[in-house]
This record gives C-alpha cells, sequence and structure tokens, in this order.
C-alpha cells in the first residue's frame, strides 16, 4: 500500500494537475487523489511563520479522503514538519489547524466553517460547487472525468497564505 503511495505521488508531482483523472485507470480512487492533492497544495501555498513543531491537517467529518491522508502523513514532511491529521466530528472540537478540509457530508456546516476560521492562518478545502465562490481557499471541482480544482485568491490572502503563481496557473479558476 505504501508503494501505492509513493507511486501517486511521484504520477502527481510529474503531470501538470489539470490532467489528473478523478478515478486513474490502475484503479485509484478520487479520494486517493484528492489526498495527494492536498499533500502537493503544501508545496505551493506559503503559511506565515507558525510555531508548532507539526503541520496540521483535519477532516471535518467522516470522509474517505481520510485514510489517504493518513498514509500521506506517514511518510512526507511539509517543511520539515511532521504532518497530523486529524478526523473532528463538530466545529466544537476544531482547534490549531493548517488545513481544514470539508467534505460534501457535512456541506450544512460551511457557512458556520467560515465563521470559526476567520481570521485565523487556515487552509478551507471543500468538494461542492460554489464553494470557491463563496469562500472557500481551495475547492475540487469535477470537470469530465477529470480532477480538478479552483482558487479564491482573497480567500486565501485574508488567511495570511501566499499561493504560489504555478498553483495560480493551474486552477481551472481564479476568484479574486
Amino acid at each position: 500500500m505504501k508503494k501505492t503511495f509513493r507511486l501517486i505521488l511521484i504520477i502527481i508531482s510529474i503531470i501538470p494537475y489539470q490532467h489528473l483523472p478523478a478515478q486513474l485507470s490502475d484503479g485509484v480512487k478520487s479520494e486517493n487523489v484528492m489526498a495527494v492533492y492536498i499533500y502537493n497544495f503544501t508545496k505551493f501555498l506559503e503559511w506565515e511563520k507558525n510555531d508548532s513543531g507539526f503541520f496540521s491537517i483535519i477532516v471535518l467529518g467522516k470522509s474517505k479522503v481520510t485514510d489517504p491522508l493518513f498514509k500521506i502523513a506517514d511518510n512526507e514532511k511539509v517543511n520539515g514538519k511532521a504532518i497530523v491529521v486529524n478526523e473532528i466530528s463538530d466545529l466544537y472540537s476544531l482547534d490549531f489547524c493548517n488545513i481544514l478540509y470539508l467534505p460534501p457530508v457535512n456541506n450544512d456546516l460551511f457557512y458556520d466553517t467560515l465563521k470559526k476560521i476567520k481570521g485565523k492562518k487556515v487552509l478551507l478545502v471543500t468538494n461542492s460547487n460554489g464553494f470557491a465562490e463563496k469562500g472557500a481557499g481551495i475547492n475540487f471541482v469535477q470537470v469530465g472525468d477529470k480532477m480538478k480544482f479552483e482558487i479564491n485568491r482573497r480567500a486565501l490572502e485574508e488567511a495570511g497564505i501566499i499561493p504560489n503563481t504555478r498553483l495560480l496557473s493551474l486552477a481551472v479558476k481564479v476568484y479574486e
């Protein structure tokens, strides 16, 4: 299994993001691709300095993306820091994190989530049509059989996160 995720990481680092299908021909599922995307976003975004000894990714609610994120965290680091992945059941449990993934099952918490992270250095990643335009930093979109993403540049700036121009160029849409 570790070899599979290493292979996915290699493939994604070689192939431009816009050419990644949601389900690769060898049976890799979209949640695996999303998990690798989330990890790779860290290479193209710059957070203001934080003094914690780890990089935190939190999934709000049950999601198939959690297990692949755990596997990535076992093998990778972000800027030399260990990756800590947690799955929480509600916003009350939300503490410090760098990335917060809101799966579609919890779309009803979108606006409450925006309020909770306002003023914090948190990248909100979603997977629901229209959420980048409404305030998510990055939103996955399905275009045909391909997994793509859109970016809300203002949301990133308000969170103190600086996107690399390469990442911006790979997004299917950038909201200002």
